[in-house]
């Protein structure tokens, strides 16, 4: 219930600073297929997927944009450090320059102060244009190795990411807790060493953060509802079950009621067929037999008659 109410924080919501555009959709696809795995070996080499598809899409998609990012980073701080060695030479050749018009000043007269101030701009530009050139090939050159840092992927980077994406699996992992006792405890020790140990550990971190963390407002009457569904549809589906039931014991009733009224309709035909040929034997004895007196003949013929007429009202 709740990896299904998480599944809709986003990724900045836990924490993520580097947002995936694909949402680490590899990385969701084999943890969500750890448990169609049937031996824990394999749930482990799932789980050791699962992580390796995290750095992967790490290092494709987000670490190219994170190194042009540095890279501008670091062209914008290159140009303002520039910008202040710029300011400073010029300040420094500016206090140089009125030293030097006061030094001349005082020892040569106005009319060749003016060719003294002509050869010094021409200096001072000299001195620019190689300091322009001196900035240009050797500190531009160096800006990737010295202010570039390259991105990786740390364990606290790792750990929300993990999180995101045992929420997005909310779909087929339906029992994230038994898994976790399940590779701790019937995996080989050997096999818990390493970077499969370490994964298994990640796992058994994001899971027990969940356990822990609380609904927001929001997320807990999303909860309720979503629990509320649930159980009308559990209702639903035990209220069919024995409805089928109920229908499936009154087929089978009335077809006992109809085997019994045919056996009991033709047990009634062959009592009358039994009755008819009993009637014509006796009428047929008491044609023939002529040894017997007339009375005791009556007499039995009486009583047979009425036994007859007894049994046709009990089988009627």
């Amino acid at each position: 219930m709740k990896l299904h109410v998480f599944s809709k924080r986003s990724q900045s919501a836990w924490g993520i600073v580097d947002v995936s555009p694909l949402n680490w959709q590899t990385a969701v696809f084999e943890l969500a297929g750890i448990e169609r795995n049937s031996t824990p070996s394999m749930r482990l080499n799932a789980l050791v997927r699962t992580a390796k598809a995290i750095y992967t899409e790490f290092n494709l998609v987000i670490k190219p944009k994170l190194i042009n990012e540095n890279i501008e980073k670091a062209l914008i701080k290159q140009k303002e450090k520039e910008k202040l060695q710029n300011e400073k030479e010029k300040e420094k050749e500016h206090k140089d320059y009125n030293s030097l018009l006061s030094n001349l000043t005082n020892r040569f007269s106005s009319t060749s102060l003016s060719r003294v101030n002509s050869l010094n701009i021409s200096h001072d530009n000299q001195i620019k244009d190689n300091t322009k050139d001196n900035i240009n090939s050797t500190n531009h050159n160096n800006i990737v190795d010295n202010e570039i840092n390259d991105p990786v992927l740390s364990a606290d980077d790792l750990v929300p990411i993990f999180i995101y994406v045992l929420c997005q699996s909310f779909k087929d992992l339906k029992h994230p807790i038994t898994n976790r006792d399940l590779l701790w405890g019937l995996c080989l020790p050997d096999q818990l060493h390493g970077e499969a140990g370490y994964y298994l550990t990640l796992y058994e971190s994001a899971v027990e953060y969940i356990v822990q963390e609380p609904f927001t407002s929001d997320e807990g009457l999303f909860a309720e509802e979503t629990t509320k569904l649930h159980e009308e549809s559990f209702l639903d589906n035990n209220r069919s079950k024995s409805a089928e039931k109920r229908y499936s014991e009154l087929s089978r009733n009335s077809n006992n009621v109809n085997n019994n009224d045919n056996n009991t309709l033709r047990g009634r035909n062959i009592s009358k067929d039994f009755i008819s040929n009993a009637k014509t034997s006796v009428a047929t004895l008491l044609t023939v037999g002529t040894s017997g007196t007339s009375t005791n003949l009556d007499k039995s013929k009486s009583r047979f008659d009425s036994g007859l007429m007894k049994f046709d009202s009990t089988i009627e």
